[in-house]
């Protein structure tokens, strides 16, 4: 998929996760995605470029938000709110819908088995782990040129 960045500031809540599925989201059981910063108190920013088209490698619905996979302009993985995007091109690259149950909802994910097989897989890319980015940049790196 692609899309054109309409905007790169906004009052969009935060990607807050249970770190650990099986237990309660909660003080010492979270992770927070890391893809904006703040601007105010009412606002927030983000590192996209308005008018720039994006490559998004997976979408992620939870808690009422839908998310974009893309490499922000640092090219960091981000799951960004889809709010900040205009879809130009809706083709997508072997994605498998998958749905991880938690205690009190769930997630869907549309994305590739390369980047995320796993419920550790998706938590692993949200903290950035170092086995989580490389195997994103290797994907990001096969499809830039097999199909672009």
């Amino acid at each position: 998929m692609k899309a054109i960045c309409k905007k790169n500031i906004g009052k969009y809540p935060s990607l807050v996760l249970p770190e650990d599925s099986q237990n309660l989201l909660g003080n010492d059981n979270y992770i927070s995605s890391n893809d904006w910063y703040t601007i105010n108190a009412d606002v927030s920013g983000y590192c996209l470029t308005i008018e720039k088209t994006y490559l998004i490698y997976g979408v992620l619905r939870y808690d009422n938000q839908i998310r974009y996979l893309v490499a922000d302009d640092q090219g960091i993985p981000c799951f960004m709110p889809e709010n900040l995007f205009e879809i130009t091109d809706s083709a997508t690259w072997e994605w498998e819908e998958k749905h991880f149950k938690l205690i009190e909802s769930e997630i869907s994910i549309f994305i590739s088995n390369d980047l995320v097989s796993s419920y550790d897989d998706l938590i692993s890319l949200l903290r950035l782990d170092d086995k989580a980015i490389k195997q994103f940049l290797n994907y990001k790196k096969f499809i830039e040129y097999y199909f672009l």
